[in-house]
């Protein structure tokens, strides 16, 4: 019996070192395959004269964000591609479910990707997306599933969130599905967080939403993307789900939501969608190159993240800062809630100061918006963090606009963050500011991010 026992326990010691060596350990080596996605970094800077009909909206409010991704939902005719990281039960999903569900029942062709991994850890209650897959019109695959056999896989997330609808209609941003996303603080089981999306448009066809369907596509029909099977339909959680949106209907009507995106929308000088490339391992960091030769052209730069990490590899593509005014906005380590993230944003907080003006921020939630703005015309909105996990092992994605007005638009917004926040002096704390109380110090908190700190530096690729 001891010898069963001691080679069991030989075979649990050998599988959790393989998956330590070849799902952590094998990503400190900073090999990245090349990439054939390359982007004309003077074209994303120029006005497009063929862009004569693309407009943009901002969706910085959370409620009303999600009011314009069920309106678009409502308004589909055709053919409706989803892809988010986490789905969270509530609401919020009920009524993004009800949308998508109405939309096949008309005929629209429904396509639906989550993360393979993050699926089983979020999803509490799976028997919702499987009532949803029952119907023949909607699709929903699942990326990168976990392989034990493929430890490496578990590193390369979705992370995408996209909403895309006949060719018309896109929405990139941070927020995934869940209440925290879309209501402040009332709904569901979560606090709200702050976030930020953008919502491309056109009353026809355009090139920028039209190459959001065709990466969506590439997403579609990866080698590693499964289709999740199809059950038998319940009819009683479509109806629940149904029934949830009749009631919030008392509060949103979907052509007024349309008239409130008619009335906002701005007219852009140029829209490009951009992307990370699809492979295993570490990935050509395509999106950060991209971003930081856009810097290398520009004056006054501003970055927006809910954390910044630094790796080795990524500060090989960063520019010289050092002549140029940058600013830069992420979340204070009293109030954050990713200790993982912010374990290694303080190893590098002396370092982001000493090159930008640093301003954390002081707000009663938390933000999770990711936003870049260069000069006076040029802005980027998408999924992109800051840090060594969006740079070369998750897919992302972000649209890059060229207006001025947008740009102004997008400064107004990002003003009431900034009013909220506060700059860090030379000694780490705050600058003082009569108008913005600094959040409490948890120094139980700050113990924790510490000690995770020591462990994080050995695994800074990952972060």
């Amino acid at each position: 019996m001891k010898k069963w026992i001691k080679r069991l326990m030989a075979s649990i010691t050998g599988f959790l070192l393989y998956t330590f060596i070849f799902g952590v350990l094998a990503f400190n080596i900073p090999i990245s395959a090349h990439s054939t996605i390359e982007y004309d970094i003077e074209a994303l800077m120029t006005p497009d004269e063929t862009l004569n009909d693309t407009y943009a909206n901002i969706l910085d409010d959370n409620q009303k964000s999600l009011d314009a991704r069920l309106a678009i939902i409502e308004n589909a005719t055709e053919k409706i591609d989803v892809s988010y990281y986490t789905l969270h039960d509530g609401l919020s999903r009920d009524l993004i479910f009800a949308s998508l569900y109405d939309a096949a029942q008309r005929g629209v062709e429904v396509r639906i990707i989550l993360d393979g991994i993050f699926y089983y850890q979020t999803v509490d209650e799976p028997e919702y997306v499987e009532a949803l897959n029952s119907h023949d019109n909607i699709t929903i695959k699942l990326y990168e599933r976990y392989n034990p056999l493929l430890p490496h896989t578990i590193q390369n997330r979705l992370h995408d969130k996209l909403i895309i609808v006949d060719g018309k209609q896109g929405i990139t941003g941070g927020r995934n599905i869940g209440d925290r996303f879309f209501f402040d603080g009332q709904e569901g089981l979560y606090s709200s967080t702050k976030d930020r999306d953008i919502l491309i448009h056109s009353n026809t066809a355009n090139k920028t939403v039209e190459s959001m369907h065709t990466y969506y596509d590439t997403l579609f029909d990866y080698d590693h993307t499964h289709t999740l099977k199809s059950l038998k339909e319940s009819e009683t959680l479509i109806d629940t789900m149904k029934a949830s949106m009749e009631t919030y209907k008392d509060t949103y009507a979907s052509n007024a939501t349309m008239d409130w995106i008619e009335a906002e929308k701005i007219l852009v000088n140029n829209a490009t969608f951009v992307h990370s490339p699809l492979n295993r391992m570490h990935k050509d960091p395509v999106l950060l190159k991209t971003f930081s030769a856009i810097g290398e052209k520009s004056e006054a730069l501003f970055i927006q993240s809910p954390y910044i990490i630094f790796s080795k590899q990524m500060l090989e593509y960063f520019p010289d800062y050092e002549t140029k005014d940058l600013t830069v906005l992420t979340n204070n380590i009293d109030l954050s809630t990713n200790y993982f993230a912010m374990s290694g944003y303080v190893r590098y907080k002396d370092s982001i100061n000493a090159h930008a003006r640093l301003f954390e921020y002081q707000g009663d939630t938390t933000i999770h918006a990711k936003t870049l703005t260069f000069d006076e015309n040029i802005s980027v909105i998408g999924s992109f963090n800051l840090d060594p996990r969006s740079a070369t092992l998750s897919t992302e994605s972000a649209i890059v606009i060229v207006s001025e007005a947008f740009k102004s638009e997008l400064d107004s917004v990002i003003d009431t963050y900034m009013a909220k926040s506060l700059e860090v002096n030379d000694e780490g704390g705050y600058i003082d500011n009569p108008e913005v109380l600094p959040t409490p110090i948890n120094d139980t908190k700050r113990f924790k991010i510490r000690l995770r700190s020591f462990i994080t530096r050995f695994f800074d690729p990952m972060l």
